[in-house]
């Protein structure tokens, strides 16, 4: 009984330290755009864009692809994402590094010493699009370093240790090939639960769901992407794009009601054997947050 007791109190402390989360399913309009092959997409002459809202917090990146047998080039600079008013620029002139050592030891009768270094540098080097977490990082320069150095002695330890860093800028001007697409990513939506009074923390009502909707006129989130692009070879094409969204409504549900589980249908029309977790209100122009009840 004592064990038993024990055991029991082990899995509530256990229980008790994990946090509990509910989620926040955000809805938006976007007029302008379409939804194709659960993607919303803007299509003009020259390109197409398309998104998928869905992710933690809102993910407003976009693919640009340019349709076109010419080069499209896009100007960061001339591009913004902008937020209930407030707009942020795609190009912020940043600099990055990556450095990256190792180092292997064993052991050896034979007593030798020998260390080398080096360093290179190129002018130009393209490496676009390259992400850091939600970045998009666009590079036109690139330097290197490495070094390597061993020493053994005899009846002792020897070390080989190697190591490098990676230097680049963000570029101004992204370039899409003829055919080809890009992504461009930077920003979040809403990275915080939005409060309202007829949003309980936790939906307490027969559903387990709470909602609320809004127009374009109150909604709490009305952003877009204004994109400026221009054909290579045309020093007059410059186009202007904007892509508008809302948020239409919020639901706040508990985590049994965000989820469902069901069977994977494969190729063959057959069932799998073990049921699968889905997002149950997954759609491109939606997204979400998750938030502890704690």
């Amino acid at each position: 009984m004592l064990k038993l007791n024990l055991f029991a109190l082990i899995l509530f402390l256990i229980s008790s330290c994990t946090s509990v989360y509910n989620y926040q399913v955000f809805k938006t309009e976007s007029p302008e755009l379409n939804l194709i092959s659960n993607l919303l997409v803007f299509e003009d002459t020259n390109c197409t864009i398309t998104y998928d809202l869905w992710s933690e917090s809102g993910n407003p990146s976009f693919l640009f692809y340019n349709k076109t047998n010419q080069n499209i080039s896009i100007d960061l600079a001339d591009c913004f994402f902008i937020l209930n008013g407030i707009s942020y620029d795609y190009y912020q002139n940043r600099s990055y590094s990556y450095s990256s050592s190792s180092t292997v030891t064993n052991s050896s009768g034979t007593s030798r010493t020998f260390t080398n270094s080096g360093s290179n540098s190129s002018g130009k080097t393209t490496i676009q699009p390259t992400y850091i977490g939600n970045s998009s990082i666009n590079s036109n320069s690139n330097s290197s370093t490495h070094s390597y150095s061993t020493a053994i002695t005899n009846g002792s330890t020897a070390a080989n240790t190697k190591g490098y860093s990676i230097s680049f800028e963000e570029q101004k001007i992204i370039t899409i090939p003829s055919n080809s697409g890009k992504v461009i990513s930077e920003f979040q939506i809403a990275p915080y639960r939005y409060r309202h009074c007829d949003l309980h923390k936790n939906p307490n009502n027969r559903n387990g769901i709470d909602s609320i909707g809004f127009s374009k006129e109150n909604s709490p989130f009305v952003f877009s992407n204004n994109i400026t692009y221009q054909i290579d070879t045309l020093s007059d094409s410059k186009m202007r794009i904007k892509n508008n969204f809302y948020v239409k409504s919020i639901l706040n549900l508990k985590e049994e009601n965000f989820y469902y589980s069901d069977y994977e249908i494969g190729c063959d029309g057959k069932k799998s054997m073990y049921k699968s977790t889905f997002f149950k209100y997954f759609s491109p122009g939606s997204f979400y947050i998750s938030y502890p009840l704690d």
